[in-house]
């Protein structure tokens, strides 16, 4: 019965073991919307946060899947759950991703 669950779970695309996908949302301002600095110092500054928040997300054993630093400055992650990803230092918020399917064969 465990197999066929599991098997399931795979061939539907969920995670199988219990891990989600987040959006890590940061604290500091992305590239773009920065008004006192320009947009490559801030862009630098982002990198710099987001490379020591995702060690922080490692550590915590999420596995990061992107970061967006334009027009938001955030890290796509997957794992357990999002307790463990709020306590850290520069986060700001955690989102969970939703999945949607299209259905496109009706008008």
């Amino acid at each position: 019965m465990r197999f066929l669950r599991t098997l399931a779970l795979l061939l539907c695309g969920l995670p199988v073991f219990g891990a989600t996908r987040w959006m890590v949302e940061l604290t500091d301002e992305p590239a773009v919307k920065s008004e006192t600095r320009s947009a490559v110092s801030q862009r630098a500054a982002v990198r710099a946060q987001q490379a020591r928040v995702q060690s922080a997300l490692e550590a915590a054993g999420a596995r990061v899947l992107s970061r967006i630093e334009n027009v938001a400055n955030a890290i796509a992650v997957e794992a357990e759950s999002a307790e463990a990803l709020e306590v850290l230092r520069g986060v700001k918020r955690v989102h969970p991703v939703r999945r949607h399917k299209l259905h496109l064969d009706q008008a």
